[in-house]
């Protein structure tokens, strides 16, 4: 936001400056004759014919330098309407490559077509990367997908869980507020780390390969699902040993 404010305001300054410094020059080269008489002090007053003439020579020519005039301003108006179209789009890079939308297939929820399968409003599937997934909705309150750890884009993991909660919401853990999509796709993320980095020996592993989201797990760290699941400390640095 910082550089299209910057951008904008060197557009402007282009603008008022090619105005002055137009302005000046008329101010300067106008009626020489005129200027260059009054300095001798021997002025004498054109004939009115003549007077005529030098208005028929001069209109053209301011015509000419106020045309310049509108043609410069357009220019530098163009020019700046350019650079803000050019840094909006290195914007829109820098969000790309900040990683909101790494790896992302989804545009909204429609491109997942969940569908419930018998109508009975537990047994659910949807479509991501040409794959079928199942989500099964289960009371009190649990949405649980199966090979969730086969997701990873932050953006779309939005989407889906968003879908899921527009289907049956999900009470947050004082069971007054409702869990949102942002809070039950950190929940996903961490699942899927602790599955990418846990040894197959490990008893959060299989556990971690599909996902639950209730009200009992908002918002719990890694080493916090760890310890309720094993009921032993989380130690990165063991796991990491290996890699």
């Amino acid at each position: 936001m910082r550089k299209r404010i910057i951008t904008t305001i060197i557009g402007l300054s282009a603008l008022l400056l090619a105005g002055c410094s137009i302005r000046e020059y008329k101010e300067e080269t106008s009626f020489p004759d005129m200027q260059s008489e009054e300095a001798t002090g021997t002025f004498e007053e054109p004939e009115p014919e003549n007077v005529d003439e030098q208005q028929e020579d001069t209109e053209p020519e301011n015509g000419d330098k106020q045309q310049e005039t509108l043609t410069s301003d357009k220019e530098s108006g163009e020019e700046a309407e350019q650079k803000e179209k050019e840094q909006n789009r290195e914007d829109t890079n820098m969000d790309e490559d900040a990683g909101d939308t790494t790896g992302a297939i989804l545009i909204d929820a429609s491109d997942i077509g969940l569908t419930d399968v018998d109508g009975s409003g537990q047994t659910y599937t949807f479509t991501y990367g040409g794959e079928v997934f199942t989500a099964v909705y289960s009371t009190p309150e649990n949405w649980k997908i199966y090979d969730s750890y086969r997701i990873n884009s932050e953006h779309d993991l939005l989407i889906i869980c968003q879908a899921l909660i527009d289907e049956h919401p999900i009470h947050g853990k004082d069971m007054v507020s409702y869990r949102t999509a942002e809070d039950m796709v950190y929940e996903w993320q961490i699942h899927n780390i602790a599955y990418a980095f846990l040894d197959d020996d490990d008893p959060l592993k299989a556990d971690s390969r599909d996902v639950d989201l209730d009200p009992k797990d908002q918002g719990l760290t890694i080493e916090e699902i760890y310890k309720s699941r094993t009921d032993r400390d989380f130690d990165m640095g063991s796991i990491l040993e290996g890699y």
